[in-house]
């Protein structure tokens, strides 16, 4: 058995960014936060719930209490709820993103799973924008975990019982960031980059080895998630043979 994590932002759906700036929008509505850094890059945990607690603690300098989130929290799911509402079609999809998701899911001894950095109700209004059905897939979000790892291994775990408890002989996580790149270095999993944003560059230098620019040609990006390799890097280059368990 094998599974396929799917992420989100960037790789399955694109949206120009209006998610990041709803976001931002929220601290400064509820809490009067014009100034903050406004890279999602500046941040430890590239994650809803990871960035809403650092960008509380740095600017009143004390951890925020779990209250103070879910506020803010609230508040930017509803402003995003809001735009969908008059621009339900503000999200697209990466091409053929819909029918891969659908096509790993049927294929022999693969497996589907979501794991988002965003808040689970913000991950599927996005997909939901973009015409993307996310089926039964289980998935993980950033109620899951302040940081990556904490959200795909959840997406693991998840997918573990829903298999009845028996493991992956592989498992790929598929992303477009390099925080994606660094997440499959830390948990020890294969990865395939996504160079939707044209990030081709970008996931090389990370130590993607396996990239596709999107899922037009199934066939072509299928191939790619079964010979998907680990990432490398310089300080820990991954190489497993053929059918070596993954562990997460």
């Amino acid at each position: 058995m094998k599974l396929a994590i799917f992420d989100i932002d960037g790789t399955l759906t694109l949206g120009d960014r209006l998610g990041t700036r709803l976001f931002f929008r929220a601290f400064a509505e509820v809490y009067g936060l014009e100034e903050v850094d406004r890279r999602l890059s500046g941040y430890a945990h590239s994650t809803d719930s990871g960035i809403a607690r650092e960008v509380l603690e740095r600017a009143w300098r004390r951890d925020p209490l779990a209250g103070e989130i879910e506020t803010v929290k609230s508040h930017y799911l509803d402003l995003l709820a809001r735009a969908l509402e008059k621009n339900p079609g503000a999200y697209r999809q990466v091409a053929g993103a819909s029918a891969a998701l659908t096509g790993v899911g049927s294929e022999r001894g693969w497996k589907v799973a979501l794991a988002s950095g965003n808040w689970r109700r913000a991950g599927m209004m996005k997909l939901e924008s973009a015409g993307i059905a996310a089926g039964d897939h289980v998935g993980a979000f950033a109620e899951d975990g302040l940081s990556r790892a904490e959200v795909v291994s959840m997406a693991v775990q998840r997918a573990l019982r829903e298999a009845g408890g028996r493991s992956f002989g592989k498992v790929v996580y598929i992303g477009d960031r390099n925080w994606d790149v660094e997440t499959a270095v830390q948990l020890g999993i294969d990865f395939l980059g996504v160079a939707s944003g044209g990030r081709r560059d970008e996931l090389k230098d990370g130590g993607a080895c396996s990239l596709v620019s999107d899922y037009d040609d199934y066939g072509g990006f299928f191939a790619a998630l079964r010979d998907a390799t680990g990432p490398a890097t310089a300080s820990r280059p991954i190489r497993r043979a053929a059918g070596e368990p993954t562990i997460v």
